[in-house]
């Protein structure tokens, strides 16, 4: 699902009908206002809901800095062409973040999406 998928033919009606009543008096302004932040807002959350679901299917994988393709991470990681993303071992990452555990330092990085 989309967010656009949210905007359909009943909420373009509504608005219209929204917009007929400011026209005539039996509507005002602020019921205007707030019907729209509602809308906004719903699209906000399945946006949100959206790109939670998309990366919740990508692989995660950790690189531990003892291991022994870690250099080649960090070339392939701060090659200056890239931006945002790196492909390593035939594959596009994206770094989120550093963190340890008992084993030691790691970069964890995102998969690209499933195709």
């Amino acid at each position: 699902m989309e967010p656009t998928d949210i905007i359909d033919r009943k909420f373009l009606n509504q608005l219209a009908d929204a917009a007929l009543g400011m026209a005539t008096g039996n509507l005002n302004v602020l019921d205007v206002r707030d019907y729209f932040a509602i809308h906004c807002a719903a699209l906000r959350l399945l946006e949100r809901q959206c790109k939670l679901e998309d990366e919740s299917r990508r692989e995660r994988k950790r690189i531990y800095k003892n291991d022994a393709d870690y250099q080649d991470y960090l070339n392939a990681r701060f090659n200056l062409s890239d931006h945002g993303s790196f492909e390593w071992k035939g594959k596009r990452w994206k770094y989120e973040y550093t963190d340890f555990d008992i084993c030691g330092d790691f970069d964890v990085l995102l998969g690209a999406a499933p195709q």
